[in-house]
């Protein structure tokens, strides 16, 4: 068992960051890090490793931590993190999520998420400060049971108190939890994109800003803000797509399943994509394929009193 905290400032603790990380210290090892340390020692980090990942800002945090914490396979031209310029190792460490039970044999587990709230608005980061006194108490079950080796009661706790939220996977490479806004050309200039579904041609060469391309949690972000809908959390299997600014009025926004295969492509034969990914990680190639991949879930602790409803409440009232 062990617990990474991403806090605002590994040097320099605020009051809460400490106290938690002294009280989770006399259970278990605890890691601390920010998020230009997780950049630039990315090989280290590995989401599976432990049992409880804490973040104390917003939701830019929360996408950062997961995308840097989970393996990567080399899936496209270039790939790098905006804010540092930091290309990833051609070989990441950190495992990719398998297809298993919530916790893992030989030490590595499904992390369970507790996500503070001290940012701006956001889905993510669902302990509020009125209600972060419950998410300690429930953070202190959580570590009871798994330290007595009560798997039973660890389950019941994943189960009933957490959100589980599902991600998409781009090119067999990358995770992502909100979404990817795909592009062709530079801001202000009109691109020229194509998509498929389950290798039938839906939309050819829309003449368009970008593509926002989101999952149900990251529904009530980009995508809601480029016109598209917000899904309510009970549908977890969902792929939004979301066209910024297209030339024609007229291309609406779709829903299909997550089981379904997404094909985008540049609308001139032989150009690049770009995408952002999650708002922290770019990257390019020449095709980008998204889909559904159950094992990829992460698990967000939760201590409100109807999880599902009040995640979609908070979603559409940001």
């Amino acid at each position: 068992m062990r617990c990474l905290i991403v806090a605002r400032d590994r040097t320099e603790l605020s009051n809460h960051e400490n106290s938690l990380k002294n009280k989770i210290g006399r259970v278990c090892p605890v890691d601390v890090v920010d998020v230009a340390y997780l950049y630039e020692t990315q090989e280290k980090w590995d989401l599976f490793r432990y049992t409880v990942v804490l973040t104390f800002l917003g939701d830019g945090t929360v996408l950062k931590t997961l995308s840097v914490c989970t393996g990567k396979k080399n899936g496209f031209e270039r790939a790098e993190y905006m804010d540092f310029d930091i290309s990833w190792p051609m070989h990441s460490s950190g495992s990719t999520p398998n297809d298993s039970d919530l916790l893992l044999d030989n030490g590595r587990s499904t992390p369970i998420i507790f996500s503070f709230d001290y940012g701006t608005k956001g889905r993510l980061c669902n302990i509020k400060k009125e209600i972060q006194e419950e998410g300690e108490a429930l953070l202190d079950k959580l570590l009871n049971a798994i330290s007595q080796n009560n798997q039973e009661k660890a389950f019941e706790l994943y189960i009933n108190q957490t959100i589980k939220r599902n991600r998409l996977f781009i090119n067999q490479s990358v995770y992502f939890l909100n979404d990817i806004y795909v592009y062709t050309k530079g801001k202000g200039l009109l691109g020229s994109i194509s998509i498929s579904i389950n290798e039938k041609p839906v939309y050819r060469c829309i003449r368009c800003d970008g593509v926002v391309i989101s999952t149900p949690t990251g529904s009530s972000g980009y995508n809601s803000s480029a016109g598209g809908p917000v899904i309510h959390g009970s549908v977890d299997d969902a792929i939004i797509i979301t066209f910024v600014c297209p030339a024609d009025k007229k291309v609406p926004p779709i829903v299909v399943s997550a089981s379904c295969k997404i094909r985008v492509k540049n609308g001139i034969q032989n150009d690049l994509l770009f995408g952002v990914v999650d708002g922290c990680l770019s990257v390019s190639d020449y095709e980008l394929t998204i889909e559904g991949k159950k094992e990829g879930a992460v698990y967000f602790a939760d201590v409100t009193t109807d999880r599902i409803h009040s995640d979609f409440m908070e979603a559409i009232q940001e």
